[in-house]
C-alpha cells in the first residue's frame, strides 16, 4: 500500500463493516504545515462518542498519507473492530505536537509557526 488512495481502497475492501455496529473509526492527519502530514491519529468511538481505542502513527521521512508503513499500521489497527463507518480527513488539520504534552496549554507550538494564526479545527 503506497498512497492515500490505496488506503481508502483498503478501508473499503479489507475492513469488515456492519450497519448494526455502534463503533466508528476516524483517521486524522497533522503536520508542521498544510502540505506534509507527519502524524496520523486513528480513533474508535461508540455511538455515544466514548473513546474506545486511540493510536498515533508517525512518519518523519515521507508524508504519512503516502507511507506504506503508516497505512498498513492503520489498516491493521482498524481490522480489530467491526465498524459502522470510517471517516477519513482529506486535509491536514493542524500541528502534530500536542498542547499540554509537547508545549504548555494556551500557548502556540514553537515548532510549527505555520499554524500560529490558523484556527484549530479540532478541540480537546
Amino acid at each position: 500500500m503506497k498512497s492515500f488512495r490505496e488506503l481508502q481502497d483498503a478501508i473499503f475492501n479489507e475492513l469488515h463493516f456492519d450497519s448494526d455496529s455502534h463503533l466508528y473509526g476516524s483517521i486524522i492527519y497533522y503536520g508542521p504545515d498544510d502540505t506534509l502530514a507527519t502524524k496520523a491519529t486513528v480513533g474508535i468511538v461508540d455511538d455515544k462518542n466514548n473513546i474506545i481505542d486511540f493510536r498515533r502513527f508517525y512518519s518523519e521521512d515521507i508524508d504519512a498519507r503516502e507511507s506504506c508503513c503508516v497505512n498498513q499500521s492503520i489498516i491493521s489497527f482498524l481490522k480489530k473492530y467491526t465498524l459502522r463507518k470510517v471517516l477519513v480527513s482529506d486535509k491536514i488539520v493542524g500541528c502534530p505536537h500536542e498542547e499540554g504534552i509537547d508545549y504548555p496549554y494556551g500557548e502556540k507550538c514553537p515548532l510549527c509557526p505555520f499554524w500560529e494564526n490558523v484556527e484549530k479545527i479540532i478541540q480537546r
